[in-house]
C-alpha cells in the first residue's frame, strides 16, 4: 500500500556547524544575523546543509501503519486524555483502559512560569538570547535556588535538547 503524504507536512532548510566538538542548529525561520552571530569565524569551523521535508502531523504516518496491523496497544503514563491523543492521531480505539493517576495534584505537583531569575534578569529562551552567558548563569542561579529548597526533586522543562546540552555544559565549566 502507498501512503499518500500531504496534510502536516512541512519543508526546512536546515543549516548547521560544528567547532570545537559543539553543534548548532539553525532554520529556514532563523534569521540570517541570528544564525551569522552563533556561527564563530575560525578555519576550524566546519559547515554542513541539508534539505528536509518533515511531516509534523502523526495522523499521516500512524494512519498507514494501522491500516496494515491487526491491533495497535499503547502503553504510556503520559497519554491522558486519551480522546485528546486518539484525536492526534486521526483514529478511534475501540478497546481503551485509562485508569486514575497516581499522583495527588494537589499535594505533589505545583507548576509555575518564572520570567526573570534571581539577579532581575528577564529569562527568554530565544536563539539569540539563549547563548548569552548571563542568561545561561542567572538560570542556573534560579534552577539551583529551587532545588535547594524542593524536596524530592524537581522536573525542569526546556524548549529544546540543544538548549538542554548547552546549559549542561556551562553549568558544568561554572562548578
Amino acid at each position: 500500500q502507498h501512503c499518500l503524504v500531504s496534510a502536516g507536512v512541512q519543508i526546512i532548510l536546515l543549516c548547521h556547524y560544528r567547532s570545537r566538538g559543539r553543534e548548532r542548529y539553525a532554520t529556514s525561520d532563523t534569521t540570517a544575523e541570528e544564525f551569522a552571530a552563533a556561527a564563530p569565524c575560525t578555519t576550524s569551523t566546519e559547515w554542513a546543509m541539508s534539505f528536509g521535508v518533515w511531516c509534523l502531523n502523526p495522523s499521516v504516518v500512524f494512519r498507514c501503519l494501522s491500516e496494515v496491523a491487526r491491533s495497535v496497544l499503547l502503553a504510556s503514563g503520559t497519554l491522558s486524555p486519551l480522546d485528546t491523543f486518539s484525536g492526534e492521531l486521526g483514529l478511534s480505539f475501540h478497546v481503551k483502559l485509562e485508569a486514575p493517576h497516581v499522583v495527588d495534584m494537589h499535594r505533589q505537583v505545583m507548576a509555575r512560569v518564572v520570567s526573570h531569575g534571581p539577579d532581575g534578569r528577564q529569562l527568554c529562551a530565544t536563539f539569540k538570547e539563549a547563548d548569552k552567558l548571563d542568561y545561561q548563569d542567572s538560570l542556573g542561579r534560579l534552577v539551583l535556588e529551587i532545588v535547594t529548597v524542593v524536596p524530592d526533586g524537581v522536573l525542569l522543562f526546556l524548549p529544546s535538547y540543544m538548549l538542554m546540552d548547552k546549559l549542561t555544559a556551562r553549568w558544568k565549566v561554572r562548578t
